[in-house]
């Protein structure tokens, strides 16, 4: 479910779409809030393992490269200089192995995933609930197999002062049996243009009134059924 959060100083609230409402997060959650990102998902040693492997791959042939280009902004034109990661099929299959094969090891992660992923899975899928997080991320990589990655291109524009300016982002995956799978391909574009660096911002914010908004304690009796336990996260 997607939700909008808001920050204005000290104040946080999240707009819930699923009922309609604010909801005012307090002290209190905010303090489990810290608690939680102390406790890592991942853990530090998957983290620098993944690193290590991905700066391993940008130093392949073709992978990463960099020209200078000009863009046109809502500031003006931009002397930029343009980097363009560009992977293929079998370098990302790679990649993903590698990483199932670290994240496999990972007793955090696995965790987290006993406590809450797996749990939820289980209310759309009952067979989830018996999977191992082992078995989970082999069937994942078995999925990766019925696609084929067309293309693969992240572009980052950086402008005199090290600011990214542009990024843009384009995967496209080929269906190896449309008739199985009753799709052709998937196609994912994002282009995300940033100007007026380091000047003054002025942000919309919603007004909050005793009928738009939630307290906490009250999440539980405004959610609709089965919602509520998506929300719920266990350290």
């Amino acid at each position: 479910y997607d939700f909008e959060v808001y920050v204005n100083e000290d104040q946080v609230f999240i707009k819930l779409p699923v009922v309609g409402k604010y909801l005012k997060i307090n002290e209190e959650m905010l303090s489990e809030g810290e608690k939680y990102s102390e406790n890592q998902i991942i853990s530090e040693e998957t983290k620098k393992e993944f690193i290590k492997r991905w700066l391993s791959l940008m130093n392949e042939e073709d992978v990463f490269k960099g020209k200078n280009i000009v863009l046109t902004t809502p500031d003006g034109e931009v002397k930029t200089r343009e980097y363009t990661i560009k992977l293929k099929d079998e370098q990302i299959k790679a990649l993903l192995k590698d990483t199932a094969e670290v994240l496999s090891r990972d007793e955090s992660l696995k965790s987290f995933f006993d406590k809450n992923i797996r749990v939820n899975m289980g209310k759309t899928e009952e067979e989830l609930k018996t999977k191992t997080f082992e078995e989970v991320l082999d069937h994942i990589l078995k999925s990766t197999e019925e696609f084929k990655v067309d293309n693969f291109t992240y572009k980052a524009s950086v402008d005199i002062d090290g600011y990214i300016v542009n990024e843009i982002i384009d995967i496209s995956l080929k269906t190896i049996d449309a008739e199985k799978e009753g799709i052709t391909g998937i196609r994912y574009h994002l282009d995300i243009k940033t100007w007026d660096i380091n000047k003054d911002q002025k942000f919309e914010f919603p007004a909050l009134t005793d009928e738009n908004t939630l307290k906490p304690e009250e999440m539980k009796e405004n959610m609709p059924s089965g919602i509520e336990d998506y929300f719920k996260i266990e350290i």
